[in-house]
């Protein structure tokens, strides 16, 4: 992944903030819950981006029975102009069941949004992957959503393991006359599998990353319906062990034409 913000620090203090810059920030907090006559506890992990203007809300709440094991998570976004939700729970004791509101794989509203599927299988090993995209935003942000679920097989009906990624992007230059810039690439992945009749979920970031790297990686995810942390130019490179500080926006521009060429045809 990109540059984490939590640094090495084990356990946070509640709420966490990060200043970025004059312009954004982040907030981090968490939040539980007794709902309805059984007993259920709901804890919230929330995360809010604030650039200017502009906002983006992500929700994580797993949810406990009596016996103390968390057996569903409900994944929430609210952006300014896009709101999607999804709900990955236990099924049986070693498979994950997908769904939200009736809506396969998840929920998923926006003016300015953009979706795709796909479904790949490994004829060597018999496994199936089924991947959904989420390509969203207007003026200088964009964000995308991915969720990808495996099976280990095409008669199987639930997952044996999910993963749901958060993207979001924000670029702007302030002042042409030698003024500074907003350059904010932000991610979080939750990955999400059965263990033992519990639900393990493992939550990496928020991580940074340059915008120029993430425009660029929503168009390709977006166009391949295929997608990997290596997709962006910055964590492929941090992952070969070089310098990634030399990447530029120049090709700002083409990346937002391409998600209007999309949206309008």
């Amino acid at each position: 992944m990109g540059n984490s913000l939590l640094g090495n620090s084990g356990s946070l203090r509640f709420p966490w903030r990060v200043q970025l810059g004059t312009s954004a920030s982040i907030n981090l907090s968490t939040r539980v819950n007794n709902t309805g006559l059984d007993g259920r506890l709901r804890e919230t992990w929330t995360l809010k981006y604030g650039i200017n203007e502009s906002t983006c809300e992500l929700n994580l709440t797993r949810i406990m029975g009596k016996n103390g094991n968390f057996y569903q998570v409900d994944f929430e976004l609210r952006d300014n102009d896009s709101y999607f939700s999804s709900m990955i729970a236990r099924a049986e004791t070693n498979f994950l069941h997908i769904s939200s509101l009736c809506k396969e794989y998840g929920w998923f509203e926006s003016e300015f949004g953009l979706v795709k599927a796909n479904t790949t299988i490994d004829h060597q090993r018999g496994g199936v992957t089924e991947t959904k995209v989420y390509w969203y935003g207007s003026g200088n942000k964009r964000g995308l959503v991915v969720l990808e679920c495996k099976k280990n097989s095409r008669k199987e009906e639930h997952y044996s393991v999910a993963t749901l990624a958060h993207y979001f992007a924000y670029y702007s230059m302030i002042g042409f006359n030698g003024g500074s810039e907003i350059d904010i690439g932000l991610s979080v992945v939750a990955k999400l599998r059965p263990f033992n009749g519990k639900l393990d979920v493992k939550v990496e970031g928020p991580d940074q990353h340059p915008a120029s790297s993430l425009f660029e990686m929503f168009h390709e995810v977006y166009k391949e319906v295929k997608w990997k942390p290596t997709m962006c130019r910055h964590c492929d490179a941090r992952g070969m062990g070089s310098n990634s500080g030399g990447l530029v926006m120049n090709n700002y521009s083409n990346y937002i034409m391409a998600f209007k060429r999309n949206f309008y045809q």
